[in-house]
């Protein structure tokens, strides 16, 4: 399974105005290009880190092959998580002819660290071809576009850390006493 993202988000995680009064700066001190690239390299570690899009994203999900069930194990596909929507779910049939799966024919589960696909119950997924990328998922992943919907210990944390780039308190917490902030958002397993 491979999962790309193809349209980045284009609102930062954290507002440029919470950055500048978090280091005590002002629009007027020439910082916000290098704010902004520290925002988003911190962004990005911070996703990567807790396994969530925080700003609205779209993805595009590949696998050789529909999953399927083994023993208790449900066959699911993973997605970027939270998923706003599912735009589609494509296949190569067999025979080589593509063709989409209609909506009520699988359902998007939502749980507190993962987010993924599922064939409805009492069901499973149709046979596809032999051969790479024969799956392709599009979605929306992420918790909106405002700032404001990223989770509080994501902010605070890309908050901490921005402060220890810029103005290192007297007193700093180590990185890992501040990963501890993620611990809450983290996707296990």
């Amino acid at each position: 399974m491979a999962a790309v993202c193809t349209t980045p988000p284009d609102v930062l995680a954290v507002s440029l105005a919470d950055a500048r009064e978090k280091i005590r700066a002002s629009a007027d001190d020439g910082l916000d290009g290098q704010l902004t690239l520290s925002l988003q390299g911190l962004i990005a570690e911070t996703e990567h880190a807790t396994g969530h899009c925080f700003m609205e994203q779209a993805w595009r999900v590949t696998l050789d092959e529909f999953p399927r069930a083994c023993g208790a194990d449900e066959p699911i596909i993973r997605l970027p998580h939270p998923v706003l929507a599912v735009q589609s779910v494509k296949y190569f049939d067999p025979a080589g002819v593509e063709r989409t799966l209609v909506g009520s024919a699988y359902e998007i589960v939502q749980e507190r660290y993962r987010t993924f696909l599922a064939p409805v119950p009492g069901t499973t997924w149709p046979a596809a071809m032999a051969r790479p990328r024969a799956v392709t998922i599009t979605c929306t992943a992420g918790y909106g576009n405002e700032p404001g919907k990223t989770p509080a210990p994501a902010r605070q944390y890309i908050l901490a850390r921005l402060e220890l780039e810029y103005c290192p308190p007297m007193h700093a917490p180590t990185l890992e006493q501040l990963a501890g902030i993620l611990a809450p958002l983290t996707v296990y397993g």
